[in-house]
């Protein structure tokens, strides 16, 4: 569920509600998301347990972990 959203300056962020996780930590949810910018092309710059962060020539994405939230940003480069 998308709790909050917002853009401005060119960023985007998308934070969702992760009523499952009790089951399934955040990053696993975003698991087949991660999968797509790999196969879009995109590099991983960091990789960490709750942050991961992927870059392109347009975009950098980062994706994080926070309590039972999954916190998307989108960044024009």
């Amino acid at each position: 569920e998308i709790v909050k959203a917002g853009y401005k300056n060119g960023i985007l962020s998308l934070r969702y509600k992760n009523k499952l996780s009790s089951i399934f930590e955040n990053m696993q949810l975003a698991s087949s998301f991660i999968e797509q910018l790999k196969d879009s092309g995109y590099n991983e710059i960091v990789n960490e347990s709750m942050k991961k962060v992927y870059s392109n020539d347009n975009y950098r994405i980062t994706i994080m972990s926070e309590f039972d939230y999954l916190i998307i940003v989108i960044a024009e480069n």
